[in-house]
């Protein structure tokens, strides 16, 4: 069957341009030259008059093209159009990937795969998706449906985060956001992320957790200790106890198969890209993606590692792929020092400005307190975001019970006021002992 041809024919019989262009249909989708010329006479048709030719137009300017009556409706040519393009680019880079193979220079298998990498992202974002709706006519069927559900759970238009707070400040995450969290090290927000991710797989969404700082062995003995309530002190140690195995035994029997999957993806080797991520959530198929340490992927477009541009075509990237995918990404990222220096803002992200540029919303977090056991307080803020106003609130984790809370400022008030910035150092019983956090 000639595909070009198919999808001609029904563009001509069914009058309807409009589908092709919606679709971004364009000169490059048709390779036969005389199926181009035909194509080209009907877009000119069309922006000339405002129609398409018929048949009858069409063969007296090119008496070679016999208009058929194809099977299949139009969406259906405009699809494989698109699916051919995709081909053509991802064979292109196959081939110029196998040159590589056949030369005698260093690295052959990292650029190898380097080159088909880009080549396959190509052909990905070469063949862009898009919708338009008319905005009456489908009022009942996309607009209508979205408002009853909102009203059926008010306040909260994605998938909940695991935090009351921030689902009232946020509406939970939603399809096609980009979430950043922005912090200096040992602040929490990998915790706050790894719970959420925990939260997110208890309320039967599957989901996927990429971690760039720590090894997959380390979450784990984080998410033991949030699963079981064992402390988690004790579990890096190996001093717990039988009957602690016996609970954390129990503990995960009884989430095994009560719920989707989470899906720990572990790289301290930071060659990740965005690409990579993708082809894991069309395998796994997440409802939600959490990125820990975004700072340390690697950048499809060869920039160097950790620099401002490559940052930035990272965000991007991860942006757009939240997007194609119609799904939340939640990223953590490292945050300068001296730019936290009186709070978190905009400009706290380290390298790049990028992370505050291309995030729907960004929250920022800075420790207020820790106690010699482990028990941390702090501050997060919504420093900006799209139709999300600003706000501050306090999470408390105590790896001790292996817990992490939303606590409310009239507690966190109370917990500063007790804070003894001079308490000698303890140890793990020292613990009404806190110290203010630098």
């Amino acid at each position: 069957m000639d595909i070009e041809h198919g999808a001609l024919c029904r563009i001509i019989t069914d009058r309807d341009i409009a589908t092709a262009i919606e679709m971004h249909i364009g000169d490059e989708y048709f390779e036969d030259p005389a199926n181009l010329r035909v194509w080209t006479m009907i877009t000119e048709h069309w922006k000339e008059h405002g129609a398409v030719p018929d048949h009858t137009s069409v063969n007296r300017a090119y008496p070679t093209f016999t208009v058929y009556e194809y099977p299949e409706p139009l969406r259906y040519y405009l699809e494989e159009l698109r699916d051919r393009k995709r081909m053509r680019i991802s064979l292109a880079a196959t081939q110029e990937a196998m040159k590589i193979l056949d030369d005698g220079g260093p690295d052959k298998g990292r650029r190898f795969a380097e080159t088909l990498r880009q080549g396959l992202q190509t052909a990905w974002f070469e063949v862009p998706e898009g919708k338009d709706v008319d905005y009456f006519t489908m009022f009942q069927e996309n607009t209508l449906e979205r408002l009853i559900d909102r009203a059926n759970n008010p306040g909260l238009r994605g998938v909940e985060t695991g935090f009351d707070i921030l689902d009232t400040i946020t509406g939970g995450y939603q399809d096609g956001q980009l979430i950043s969290i922005v912090a200096v090290p040992k602040t929490g927000k990998s915790t706050l992320a790894l719970y959420s991710a925990l939260h997110v797989r208890s309320v039967g969404r599957r989901a996927m957790f990429f971690t760039f700082e720590m090894s997959a062995a380390e979450q784990e003995d984080r998410l033991v200790s949030m699963v079981s309530g064992v402390d988690y002190n004790a579990i890096l140690d190996g001093t717990i106890t039988q009957r602690e195995i016996d609970i954390i035994a129990r503990e995960h029997k009884l989430r095994e198969y009560s719920h989707e999957g989470l899906t720990l993806v572990a790289d301290t080797s930071s060659v990740t890209t965005v690409s990579a991520i993708q082809a894991k959530i069309r395998q796994y198929k997440p409802r939600v993606v959490f990125v820990d340490g975004a700072y340390l992927m690697d950048d499809e477009e060869g920039e160097a590692k950790g620099s401002s541009q490559a940052l930035t075509n990272i965000t991007r990237a991860l942006k757009r792929m939240a997007q194609a995918e119609s799904i939340p990404v939640i990223l953590t990222t490292q945050g300068s020092q001296f730019r936290a220096k009186g709070g978190v803002n905009m400009s706290t992200a380290m390298y790049s400005q990028s992370f505050a540029q291309d995030s729907d919303v960004l929250l920022g977090a800075e420790k207020l307190l820790q106690r010699k056991d482990g028990l941390i307080l702090s501050k997060f803020s919504v420093i900006a975001g799209r139709n999300v106003m600003k706000a501050d609130f306090y999470i408390e984790v105590d790896w001790t019970k292996g817990s992490i809370r939303h606590v409310t400022d009239a507690e966190a008030e109370i917990m500063l006021a007790n804070a003894d910035p001079n308490a000698p150092a303890g140890g793990a019983n020292s613990n009404q002992s806190f110290t203010m956090a630098p």
